[in-house]
């Protein structure tokens, strides 16, 4: 899923561990931010970060712990910010069942 201006992506892969991915797709400083949160539980369970504000193939990954188990309902958030500390902008999320 994209960031509401396309800036960023993420994705989750449940069949390689539950794997969270987010990459910058646009060169322009900020760094992209991925969440992945069991709304079944109310934790959040992976973040990832692609940091380096460049839109080149390094992308960030996390991985969920604990495991989501089947049925419970997850969301997975993506956005970008200037920096570590920066307000988070052109959020987008979706939620799923595991």
């Amino acid at each position: 899923m994209y960031t509401t201006n396309d800036s960023a992506v993420a994705s989750v892969d449940r069949w390689n561990a539950w794997e969270l991915e987010v990459c910058d797709e646009s060169a322009d400083g900020m760094r992209a931010r991925a969440e992945l949160r069991n709304l079944t539980t109310g934790r959040v369970v992976a973040t990832a970060e692609d940091a380096n504000g460049a839109a080149n193939d390094d992308c960030g990954v996390g991985y969920a712990y604990p495991t989501p188990r089947f049925g419970e309902r997850l969301r997975v958030t993506v956005w970008v910010q200037d920096g570590a500390n920066g307000t988070p902008r052109y959020r987008a999320y979706t939620d799923f069942t595991a």
